[in-house]
């Protein structure tokens, strides 16, 4: 099969000799003149001989110029056939269109003239008379006129002809209709109400009243139960009244559903929710002959509270599918919980108890049976509680010294008689008068007897009035001593001070006068001599003072004693300096501008000017293309101006940087993208000297929506021969690199993909495929 399919000979093609074409073209049916309107295709054709002319070029003009190449533009050439189409033409699309054909010998040309009638710019007349007469007919505005009618003297009182029909066993949530005849007819003073139970019912969207022509009804959309009673619907005219009635009754549902309300999704859940059928079927391998024995029994445990217990045994059979096995705490079943582990296997059954409490204490039994008899095995389990509160000290140290702390003992004042005071106060030490300045702290003081006076009572005045406790006054009365303490005074607090001490037998004063000598409101006198001077100093607006010279008289005009200079030729990037002397200097007077082309030179961060005595400079930074041209330096006084220039030439940069930038990593990618790198070596390459020729053609490709995917492929031999190359055109051109362009030849086969077609991808699309040898 693989020799069958490498076969070469299979996709021969076999080839005649060429045909040598020896005649000049001609066209045998010309172009003919076209004129449509807008919007409309226009198709041109001729024919062409001769036919097998491989190299006759075919090419398409209007007015003088190529066809554009686009959608709207199809050329086809094919055997003898030459056409044009043109897609949704326009008025600009008119003119004298040319077909040229040349080959080696001649070249041929026949046109026709094309002529498009551009529509309105408004387009007033429908595009859809149907529509139009439709749109006229409902906006005709006599359909809805009410005909103006006399109206008739009614002199007949209303009159039900038929009485609506009562409604019972009425469901909840149904429609409840109730209809009936009414006379006279025409009566425009006619007025029809309905009421429910005497009451009259409120028109909304579940009650709609109906009266139209002698016809009278009422719907009640979505009864409830609160529906039911009896409806009456009154006529009332000017002559007189009439009314008929009617029942209904209506049930209410359950208020929850049970019942199913898609009975096939109920069967689908009960069926994905039948769980026996997925339970395995229980065979039974082997029929037990046996009771259960427990080969060892469990044991004792006795642990601590928190830690964990753990009782085995041993259980034959082992291989009994019937064998259950339980556990009990105290002949009651083993309560489950994350605590309670149990295991069952092969023969092997235990119990673990995590996290012991000494409720746990107590006879655990493993009971194990089967359909022939019982086995039982019991073991105690022994847990020590903790002590729930800790009545020895922890610290033996640290309790000695809180007992010694506790002591309230050595707290206790201890209690001394009482001695019975029978003097009066007397102060042994009178106060003394006080002068102090403002700002100042002042201390009054005395001597006081009796000493022991548990009844004594001291108290401040100034000027009779008592003094109130403050951060700024304070009293004190310690064994015979009082005093009065003030840390800082103003002059409002000169005055009287008064101390004046009581008890039962009587009360003792003594007073004192204080003066405050007050300060001045403002201080002139500087707090801070030293720094004073400093400021002075500072402020010493004479140590600033220019020295005034006589102004220099300047007598000539200004002169460049060293013209402009700087660099005349540039690459956009660079920087440029320009500089020069100009004199007199100083001059007050002198002024220097600088223009670029005649015009004064912007301001700007890349544009520098300096000027110092004399020195004038201008420096650009990163000049641009634009930069080029004259920069001029003019220098005026009161006596006249001078100028110097230079020209500057800068050479641009191309838009785009198609040279490295980085030498060295540019030859690391080369050698990375080097394909010879990673080509097979052929111990033996076969020369094929077989000339490429396309066993199936392309297939062309018509009425492509936008953004669809294109498949163009074709076969191709030789198949083995490695110095074949292909190349893909479109219009002429090698088709870009990119990927909507995907290209495949792989084995004789050659396609080209499209991920998704534009409109300017349109065109003639050519494979063209070589040998490397005969390049």
């Amino acid at each position: 099969q693989i020799q069958f399919l490498e076969d070469a000979s299979r996709h021969r093609r076999v080839v005649g000799e060429q045909e040598v074409v020896m005649t000049a073209p001609q066209f045998t049916r010309p172009l003919h003149n076209i004129e449509t309107i807008e919007g409309t295709n226009i198709h041109l054709e001729c024919r062409l001989q001769p036919v097998g002319d491989s190299s006759m070029r075919v090419d398409w003009f209007v007015n003088g110029r190529p066809v554009k190449t686009g959608h709207r533009f199809r050329p086809a050439y094919d055997f003898d056939y030459v056409a044009l189409d043109l897609l949704s033409v326009y008025p600009e699309d008119s003119g004298v269109y040319t077909c040229q054909a040349r080959n080696a010998l001649g070249e041929a040309v026949t046109s026709c003239s094309v002529k498009i009638h551009a529509k309105k710019d408004l387009i007033l007349d429908t595009q859809h008379p149907g529509g139009l007469e439709k749109i006229q007919y409902l906006e005709d505005a006599s359909r809805y006129r009410r005909s103006e009618q006399v109206d008739e003297l009614v002199t007949v009182r209303p009159r039900f002809v038929t009485k609506p029909k009562s409604l019972g066993n009425m469901r909840e949530g149904q429609h409840a209709h109730f209809e009936c005849k009414l006379e006279p007819v025409t009566d425009s003073n006619l007025k029809v109400e309905w009421y429910k139970n005497g009451r009259p019912i409120t028109v909304g969207h579940r009650f709609r009243p109906i009266h139209d022509f002698g016809y009278v009804a009422l719907d009640i959309v979505d009864l409830i139960a609160e529906d039911s009673g009896t409806y009456t619907c009154r006529a009332v005219n000017l002559v007189g009244s009439d009314e008929t009635q009617c029942s209904l009754q209506c049930r209410s549902s359950s208020q929850i559903l049970t019942t199913t309300q898609n009975e096939t999704g109920l069967e689908q859940i009960q069926y994905l929710e039948d769980r026996s059928r997925y339970q395995r079927s229980e065979i039974v391998e082997e029929t037990t002959t046996q009771a259960p024995t427990f080969t060892t029994s469990l044991k004792q445990v006795n642990i601590k509270e928190s830690q964990r217990a753990h009782f085995e045994c041993r259980l034959i059979p082992v291989s009994d599918a019937t064998m259950k096995v339980e556990w009990f705490h105290n002949n009651v079943p083993l309560k489950s919980g994350s605590r309670f582990t149990e295991t069952n296997n092969f023969g092997f059954v235990a119990l673990d108890i995590l996290h012991c409490l000494p409720e746990d204490s107590g006879t655990y039994t493993c009971r194990a049976r089967n359909i022939i008899g019982e086995a039982v095995t019991s073991a105690n389990l022994n847990v020590q509680s903790k002590k729930a509160i800790y009545a020895e000290s922890q610290h033996e140290g640290a309790l000695q010294r809180l007992y010694q702390l506790e002591d309230s003992s050595r707290h206790q004042r201890r209690q001394t008689t009482e001695e019975t005071v029978s003097q009066a106060p007397v102060f042994t030490q009178p106060v003394r008068d006080l002068r102090t300045a403002e700002n100042q702290a002042a201390h009054f003081e005395a001597r006081l007897i009796p000493v022991g006076d548990a009844r004594l009572k001291v108290e401040w005045l100034r000027n009779g009035v008592a003094i109130q406790a403050s951060n700024r006054v304070t009293t004190m009365h310690d064994f015979g001593y009082v005093a009065l303490n003030m840390k800082y005074v103003y002059p409002e607090d000169s005055g009287t001070y008064t101390c004046r001490a009581v008890n039962d037998l009587g009360e003792a004063v003594t007073s004192a006068t204080l003066v405050v000598q007050s300060k001045e409101s403002l201080l002139l006198e500087s707090q801070h001599q030293q720094a004073l001077q400093k400021i002075q100093m500072l402020e010493d607006s004479s140590r600033y003072q220019r020295r005034e010279e006589a102004e220099t008289i300047v007598t000539q005009a200004p002169k460049f004693t060293v013209q402009l200079n700087g660099p005349s030729e540039l690459v956009e990037g660079q920087s440029a300096h320009y500089e020069s002397r100009i004199e007199p200097y100083p001059d007050g007077n002198l002024k220097v501008e600088w223009f670029f082309n005649g015009q004064p030179l912007q301001t700007g961060h890349r544009f520098r000017t300096t000027y110092d005595f004399g020195f004038a400079a201008l420096d650009v930074l990163t000049v641009y293309g634009e930069d080029s041209g004259e920069y001029t330096c003019r220098a005026t006084n009161k006596l006249g101006q001078a100028q110097s220039s230079v020209k500057l030439n800068v050479k641009s940069k191309s838009s785009i940087i198609r040279d490295t930038q980085h030498e060295g990593a540019l030859q690391k990618i080369q050698y990375l993208e080097d394909e010879s790198r990673y080509k097979r070596t052929s111990a033996e390459e076969v020369a094929v000297a077989e000339k490429p020729q396309f066993g199936r053609p392309l297939k062309n490709i018509e009425h492509l929506p936008e953004g669809r995917s294109a498949h163009l492929e074709a076969t191709l031999t030789p198949v083995n021969d490695p110095t074949m190359k292909v190349e893909w055109y479109c219009n002429g051109r090698p088709i870009p690199q990119g990927h909507r362009f995907k290209t495949t030849y792989d084995f004789g086969f050659v396609a080209l993909d499209i991920l998704y077609a534009y409109a300017e991808d349109s065109g003639t699309y050519m494979c063209k495929a070589f040998l490397a040898l005969h390049m």
